[in-house]
């Protein structure tokens, strides 16, 4: 059995963007009971963790070491230090834009320049959601196209 673990906290409260894709993730995943049989799936979650950062840098990694997923599925453009699994993140070009050109606050741009560079050089597999989109984004963050996989959105 496959052990898989999904980083979640941009599902929590009203989402939208990545959030939404999120939640509906996991109400397919649950909507398919027969996926248990092969997999395991392990949802992590900010609840009661009083700040982001506190989150996704302290306790994530704390908690996927002690739950030791096979993989971990981060959906959020960022890869926090002390993952030691393999991991697939999901980076679009629009980060590199938001970490070099755009008009965010300092402290946001900081974060995203440390951890989107730290995911797209450590991550085991880099998702897109385009072939056009897979290009530019090994271009932007010199990533070998190998470690790049293109899942499509859907639309039912």
């Amino acid at each position: 059995m496959i052990t898989i673990g999904l980083e979640c906290e941009s599902s929590e409260g009203d989402s939208w963007g990545i959030g939404r894709t999120v939640k509906e993730l996991v109400r397919e995943i649950e909507r398919r009971p027969e996926l248990r049989k092969e997999f395991k799936f392990i949802f992590y979650h900010k609840n009661a963790i009083p700040s982001f950062s506190l989150y996704y840098y302290i306790y994530l990694p704390i908690k996927i070491f002690f739950t030791k997923p096979d993989i971990v599925f981060f959906p959020n453009y960022m890869l926090p230090y002390g993952i030691f699994c393999k991991t697939i993140v999901t980076l679009t070009e629009d980060l590199y834009h938001e970490m070099h050109g755009s008009t965010l606050p300092w402290r946001y741009k900081l974060a995203y320049k440390i951890f989107g560079t730290h995911a797209a050089r450590k991550a085991t597999m880099i998702n897109v959601y385009s072939q056009t989109s897979g290009k530019e984004v090994s271009r932007l963050f010199c990533i070998d196209p190998k470690r790049i996989s293109v899942n499509y959105l859907g639309v039912r």
